[in-house]
């Protein structure tokens, strides 16, 4: 009796589980399948935003892109700049992506690229910012600038290295200043290095080597901005652009010197001889490597009477950049904003700014030279660049420009 009543207990048992099992099935006729169904997503074009020369970056907006898919999806950045962000200078990704509730993605992306236009030629050579005080304007000063045009030097310039009352330096030797060395060709002033088939014998030395100077006949003053676009000579000697106080009595106008670039093409690999017991100066080394890159700008107080020595405040050892002055032209700029605040820029972009040792107040002479160092003492001519081209040993300036500030 007890063996027929299990049984039946398990047959009911086995009766239900066979039910519980086919039960959904049976309700609906139908089988569940996987969603592999991948979203579709379309990304916008490339979008392309021009800005000014001394703006860094825009504000961009653009619609978030749209995906189908045979259930739903949901979109997401996930690289890139959010629209309504300030894009900067350059291109930037933006990649979004499309997910469905099965986690199938699918990504698209487009890129946002800000250009700058060119700098313009009604205020200095800029990018990327903008010095220019509100309710100002810059001006170019005519006589203090040249876009070397034609082919003759303009009576902007005095090509004399002794300027009666002015300035007094026939080079430093054994580089002589001639003025034959200049000349104004195809758009450009070139200055030409050069080693002399035989010495040119003047003030009791005979010079090896010859170079050029120039002085414009007006002179900066603090509030102004000079650039120069330039390209250093290929030779030992060098590539300048310098502004200078006058001769004069240093008890009443002191003397400064404000150098924005001072280069080298090469390193000859020597030093100027020593005298007996004299030792060459240990920053000789320093200032040859310093001249092979980048822009040296220095703010001096040259030795006189009423200084015991120079005091020169200059570059900082980061600052500068470290290009290769004789391989390109570049645009050397100084904003002489007041006479402690001075400025400087390469190729239009802010680079450093150097406080003097005394107030920069007096008016300085534009200066372009191309001379000989003492801690690039000449060695030999081929070794040192001197048989190469003539366009190659110069010094070359395709412009000079100085602008002053004024009312709106």
């Amino acid at each position: 009796m007890k063996t027929k009543k299990t049984l039946r207990i398990l047959h009911v048992m086995l009766l239900l589980f066979t039910i519980s099992c086919n039960t959904d099935d049976d309700k609906t006729g139908i089988v569940s399948e996987i969603d592999t169904e991948v979203p579709v997503i379309q990304c916008l074009s490339n979008i392309t935003v021009s800005i000014s020369a001394t703006e860094t970056g825009i504000i961009v907006n653009f619609p978030k892109p749209i995906a189908t898919d045979n259930i739903s999806a949901t979109v997401t950045q996930i690289k890139g700049i959010s629209p309504g962000k300030i894009f900067l200078v350059g291109t930037t990704t933006n990649t979004f992506q499309a997910k469905d509730a099965a986690g199938n993605i699918s990504v698209c992306s487009f890129d946002v690229i800000i250009t700058r236009e060119t700098p313009s030629l009604n205020m200095p050579y800029l990018i990327g910012n903008n010095p220019t005080p509100t309710g100002k304007k810059w001006v170019k000063m005519e006589d203090l600038s040249d876009e070397f045009e034609g082919t003759s030097i303009s009576s902007n310039w005095d090509t004399r290295s002794v300027v009666p009352g002015r300035f007094n330096w026939l080079g430093r030797f054994p580089g002589l200043f001639q003025v034959e060395n200049m000349s104004v060709v195809d758009g450009e002033l070139r200055m030409e290095a050069k080693k002399e088939v035989e010495p040119i014998n003047l003030s009791n030395k005979d010079w090896t080597h010859t170079g050029a100077i120039i002085r414009s006949n007006a002179f900066v003053k603090p509030g102004m901005f000079i650039e120069a676009k330039m390209k250093t000579t290929t030779t030992i000697m060098s590539g300048t652009f310098w502004i200078q106080a006058p001769s004069s009595d240093c008890t009443i106008l002191p003397k400064t010197e404000l150098d924005v670039t001072e280069s080298i093409g090469r390193s000859s690999g020597k030093f100027k001889p020593t005298e007996p017991g004299e030792e060459v100066p240990t920053w000789y080394a320093n200032a040859r490597e310093d001249f092979l890159q980048g822009m040296n700008a220095t703010a001096r107080e040259r030795t006189s009477a009423c200084t015991s020595k120079a005091v020169n405040r200059g570059t900082p050892s980061d600052k500068g950049g470290t290009f290769s002055p004789s391989e390109d032209f570049h645009v050397y700029g100084f904003h002489w904003e007041d006479p402690t605040k001075l400025h400087f820029y390469i190729d239009g972009i802010y680079s450093h700014s150097i406080v003097p040792s005394i107030p920069f107040n007096t008016p300085m002479a534009i200066i372009m030279a191309i001379e000989t160092y003492d801690f690039n003492w000449p060695n030999d001519a081929e070794a040192d660049g001197f048989n190469e081209s003539k366009i190659d040993r110069s010094t070359r300036y395709k412009w000079v420009r100085t602008w002053n500030l004024e009312d709106e």
